[in-house]
């Protein structure tokens, strides 16, 4: 088994951000990473957050013992709205207004969507 890529790299930073990363801090230290650098991701991210996934990130064993059941992906999806809901608590708390999109199933979300689409035009991104 080897640990996945990914990269970080410090000139690939814009702007000067902090690279931030979500993973399981019990990373296997005996199991070689797979970048060039040898390097975990943990290891060169300036911010990192332990999604405390089990190991192999499988929550169970199929009767071969082939690990199912990940939950990095939740985990991560938690996270990250968390990490939201704090930035945005914070915004408020200093009299901003969190410029942050609402359900379009809701009177007004889709209305309310498309003005912060206007305002903020190419620096938001649809990739996923």
């Amino acid at each position: 088994m080897k640990i996945t890529a990914s990269t970080v790299e410090p000139s690939a930073r814009p702007n000067g951000f902090a690279a931030s990363c979500a993973n399981a801090a019990l990373d296997n230290p005996v199991e070689p990473s797979s970048p060039p650098s040898g390097k975990r991701l943990s290891e060169v991210a300036d911010i990192v957050i332990d999604n405390l996934a089990p190991y192999g990130d499988s929550t169970m064993a199929l009767a071969d013992g082939t690990g199912i059941g990940a939950v990095s992906s939740i985990t991560a999806a938690f996270i990250a709205q968390r990490i939201t809901i704090g930035v945005a608590d914070t915004m408020r708390q200093r009299g901003k207004t969190p410029p942050v999109y609402i359900s379009a199933n809701i009177p007004g979300g889709d209305e309310h969507n498309r003005k912060l689409e206007d305002l903020y035009g190419e620096r938001i991104r649809r990739e996923a």
